[in-house]
């Protein structure tokens, strides 16, 4: 599946999970959203891009539920991030960032992972990747704001991709419809 069909996929059902007030669905899906804002055609228009792909992995104590399958969430979502950063192509940076990775009991900011310049060079995100471990709490729009804004800083804004890995449970407050 590609990066942006995932991504568009993630953003239709955010928006549909924002539309009603339904409980998270129990079936594992591969959802991906894309939500353009206040942006310009010119803003948007294809050009090369330098921005780079950022992975969000949700390692918060929900994600250790089991899904219909008897695999944990996080055991799905952690499998899914190796896959897409091995197997992206694109010789775009990639960023890691894990939500709720810490040991403390309280709600915790989200952390900075591995940064990968290149394809070639994804090797230490991707064992990142894997040494993560779900045992905090997060709140996912909260963390998706420091992404934003690190972004922002980076200079990097325009472009990027953001690819969230999460059960869409809600921590710690916030709204990802806001």
């Amino acid at each position: 599946m590609s990066a942006r069909r995932g991504f568009a996929i993630f953003t239709a059902a955010a928006a549909l999970a924002c539309a009603n007030e339904a409980p998270p669905s129990t079936e594992l899906s591969r959802v991906s959203v894309e939500v353009l804002r206040g942006f310009s055609p010119e803003d948007v228009a294809p050009r090369e891009n330098t921005a780079p792909v950022v992975l969000l992995l949700d390692a918060t104590r929900s994600m250790l539920a089991p899904t219909p399958e008897g695999l944990t969430y996080y055991a799905a979502a952690q499998h899914a991030a190796t896959r897409f950063a091995n197997d992206l192509p694109s010789q775009r940076a990639m960023w890691l960032y894990a939500l709720g990775s810490s040991d403390s009991p309280d709600c915790q900011p989200v952390f900075r992972g591995s940064r990968a310049p290149t394809a070639a060079a994804r090797g230490p995100l991707v064992e990142e990747i894997a040494s993560v471990r779900p045992q905090g709490e997060g709140g996912l729009a909260k963390a998706l704001d420091t992404v934003r804004e690190e972004l922002w800083r980076a200079d990097a804004l325009m472009g990027a991709r953001v690819v969230v890995f999460s059960d869409l449970v809600p921590g710690c407050g916030g709204d990802i419809c806001a």
